[in-house]
């Protein structure tokens, strides 16, 4: 069993804003940042997972423009993937130019899943849920969405 992740409350807590367009990675860690949060930037998949293994980190945005090189489901992989557990296990903020793959995503353990364009207070709103969500209502939580993008995509038996 893995332990437990610490989350300090929705304020202040530590983030990753992963996003291989650095202007687009600028404009997300500048909004959380306002929200109080402190922000590190990355700009690949590589930098990324090596921050998340040396660095306390508490949540991570993903967040790749289409076509550029980066992949967000690969990222989100990678982290629930990964075998270290704090890695693993930190909380996963997924940004999508679609809704097409939210069922996908969710499935593959995001803790929450925007579609762009989304307005900068929908991403705080976000943000500080999943950080304060106690870590015993995670799965569930990934459950209920999951049946509520199955059954918006018309999947039978959702």
């Amino acid at each position: 069993m893995l332990p437990e992740a610490t989350t300090p409350d929705a304020g202040g807590a530590r983030l990753l804003v992963v996003n291989d367009d650095e202007a687009a990675c600028e404009l997300v860690a500048r909004i959380l940042e306002r929200d109080g949060h402190a922000v590190t930037r990355s700009y690949s998949h590589d930098d990324a997972l090596a921050r998340l293994t040396t660095e306390e980190v508490h949540g991570v945005v993903v967040n790749f423009t289409a076509g550029r090189g980066g992949s967000n489901l690969k990222m989100v992989d990678a982290i629930r993937s990964h075998t270290a557990p704090q890695v693993a296990q930190v909380r996963l903020v997924l940004v999508a130019n679609e809704a097409k793959n939210r069922a996908f995503s969710w499935q593959s353990g995001v803790d929450a899943f925007i579609v762009r364009p989304f307005h900068a207070d929908e991403l705080e709103r976000e943000v500080d849920a999943v950080l304060a969500r106690p870590e015993n209502e995670r799965l569930a939580h990934r459950r209920e969405m999951l049946r509520q993008a199955k059954g918006e995509a018309g999947v039978p038996g959702a």
